[in-house]
């Protein structure tokens, strides 16, 4: 966040509280920062109600997407379907002649080259073609286009379609043409609008799957044998999600509210509202059980945990859009242990990792983190956002902010006596995606890869009191949000498995909607630990089963690392019920080798009758 803005907010607040008559100083505390909001409506994925608390202000139009057709402007479940760089989603344009218009708020572009790839539909008779190609940053003007006679694109199967009026019970089948094709363009900069203009005489419809646009001439060769192009041949993400504005907008300028919960009930001393689309006619009403209503012309001197406002008469926008609402009061003594760890966007961090991880560091503004848990379920367990499982409330989560990087700090303390000659090793147990490590003030190193254990030598460097800060980076190919109704589940997967291995199916999946954040978080266990000079990790069990199920030959491996800088030679003895092995190895300074025993080897590995594990319903889960 910029530093101004902070002033500004801060500013502001004091502002909202001289106006409220709070003559406390105590009394000018925003109850509502950093707590739960739900809302009527919410615009699309971005600028949903947990950004009305989050303590970002908003003084301008937020960035938002509307995508209009022949038909009108499409809802939001439709409206990125031709931008999510997925092969399956579409937009539909009905008829020959047709066309499809994207406004963006807050983003700007300039591009090259644009690519159009879908299909088309139409008569036996059809002929004469154009595609043209529109710009500007208010006014638009042609900067592209193709056109021919003929058909465009190649021969595919025929499409069989019936009567749309359901008259005849008849249905005929008509010739179909695959679209890919790319379109030169001038002109084309610094654009918030473009439209594309569809014509052919004798078309039934255009199914538009992708819509793309780069900087250069053209777009690179694919090498992906995927559905997903290659990164160089993906073009530009013009998704709304990659440009954050924090502030709630309605979806329409029909009477909206909004809610928030303080978390417990609170004396209140006065309001303020960050109007960006301000309504002709507001009013508050306040609820200790969130069941129970009462209006309230003013939010002061009232007790209550849930504030609710009302409003209706939108501006010419046809929309409501709030920056932040506060909501002031005495704040109550924190309940229970602060957390060691603490979390915050990466955006709103000012910081390199050496200074995050100095004792001199401030913390105000972070909040506390669980780990192991994703960002976003640190923010689930403080009370930020609702819970995403339940009902809709997923919708209300802005899938903008988190679509972020983020800061975690952790403050340890070790007992160090007694470990002279031991080494220390700070082991993460599984972070997603990508992570920078610092640890009291020095850069450790990165850990890439959701499921890759990192694992770093701290020995010399720890000490009682330890403060370790990790950036935790977003996956790069973030997709976009799937959104299941009753009609369907939407599309498995996205984009983001161009970024496996991760949590591939928090794009969203036929049994998952879009999580929010992607899983990015410190998801497992993270641990100092005091060892011997020689180590042993990973150790996996791979059993070959006879055809009877009732043998099984077993090959047994473990990682072994040398930390020290001289050679080691020791032995490795295992056990395996009533088996046992050994194995005299010597292992050089700094190396890690994979030691296998196998059936061929050690013969006692080889056709034992030993106890398996079995599935529910098939036997017993036997564990050794």
């Amino acid at each position: 966040m910029n530093p101004d803005k902070r002033t500004i907010l801060a500013m502001v607040a004091l502002l909202g509280a001289i106006l409220c008559s709070c003559s406390d100083k105590e009394d000018t505390a925003n109850l509502a920062a950093g707590r739960q909001a739900v809302a009527s409506s919410n615009y699309d994925y971005n600028l949903t109600a947990q950004l009305l608390t989050d303590g970002i202000l908003c003084d301008g139009e937020p960035s938002w997407l509307k995508v209009s057709t022949g038909a009108g402007e499409l809802p939001r479940r439709e409206k990125e379907w031709t931008l999510d760089a997925g092969p399956y989603s579409s937009n539909v344009l009905e008829g020959g002649s047709n066309f499809i218009e994207y406004e963006w708020s807050g983003q700007h572009f300039s591009a090259g080259c644009l690519r159009i790839v879908g299909t088309l539909v139409c008569r036996e008779d059809a002929g004469g073609w154009s595609i043209d190609c529109l710009a500007g940053d208010g006014t638009l003007e042609r900067v592209g286009g193709v056109s021919g006679e003929g058909l465009p694109g190649t021969p595919r199967s025929r499409v069989v379609v019936s009567d749309p009026n359901k008259q005849s019970g008849e249905e005929e089948s008509f010739p179909s043409r695959a679209i890919r094709m790319e379109i030169p363009l001038e002109g084309a900069n610094n654009f918030d609008k473009f439209k594309i203009e569809f014509n052919i005489e004798g078309g039934l419809y255009w199914e538009i799957r992708a819509v793309d646009f780069t900087p250069g001439p053209s777009f690179g060769q694919s090498t992906d044998t995927g559905p997903y192009d290659s990164e160089g041949a993906r073009g530009m993400n013009m998704l709304p999600a990659e440009s954050f504005s924090s502030a709630w907008m309605s979806s329409d300028g029909a009477p909206q509210w909004v809610r928030i919960d303080l978390g417990k009930v609170m004396r209140l001393s006065g309001a303020s509202i960050h109007w960006i689309h301000e309504a002709s006619k507001y009013s508050w009403e306040i609820s200790r059980d969130g069941e129970r209503w009462h209006r309230s012309g003013k939010v002061r001197n009232r007790k209550a945990r849930y504030v609710r406002l009302n409003m209706e008469g939108a501006d010419s926008s046809g929309r409501f859009a709030i920056g932040e609402i506060e909501i002031f009061g005495k704040e109550d003594a924190r309940e229970g242990d602060p957390s060691p760890w603490k979390l915050r966007r990466a955006a709103e961090v000012d910081a390199s990792g050496e200074e995050i991880s100095l004792p001199a560091f401030d913390t105000a503004g972070w909040m506390d983190a669980e780990v192991p848990g994703t960002a976003l379920w640190s923010y689930i367990a403080a009370g930020a956002v609702p819970d995403p499982g339940i009902a809709d409330n997923n919708l209300q989560i802005s899938e903008s902010y988190f679509n972020s990087d983020f800061w975690y700090r952790w403050e340890t303390s070790v007992d160090i006596s007694g470990t002279e000659g031991k080494r220390t090793l700070l082991t993460f147990d599984g972070i997603n995606w990508k992570a920078e490590v610092f640890m009291n003030g020095k850069r450790l190193g990165n850990i890439e890869g959701a499921f890759t254990r990192g694992v770093f030598d701290v020995t010399g460097l720890v000490r009682e009191d330890n403060i370790v800060a990790v950036h935790v980076m977003k996956p790069a190919h973030y997709g976009a949000v799937k959104e299941k109704n009753a009609q369907s589940p939407d599309f498995n997967g996205g984009q983001l498995g161009a970024d496996n291995p991760t949590f591939h199916a928090s794009v969203g999946w036929d049994w998952i909607p879009t999580v929010r954040g992607r899983e990015t978080g410190i998801w497992n266990d993270v641990h100092l630990d005091f060892v011997d000079d020689v180590v042993m990790d990973n150790p996996i069990v791979r059993t070959t089963l006879a055809k009877n199920d009732t043998l099984a030959s077993i090959t047994l491996g473990v990682d072994v690392k040398n930390l020290s800088d001289k050679p080691v030679t020791g032995l490795i003895e295992g056990t395996l019920d009533t088996i046992r092995f050994v194995r005299k190895v010597t292992i050089a300074p700094g190396e890690t080798r994979t030691e296998t025993f196998s059936p061929v080897e050690y013969p006692q590995l080889r056709d034992r009758r030993i106890a398996l594990w079995w599935p529910v319903g098939y036997g017993s889960p036997v564990l050794h």
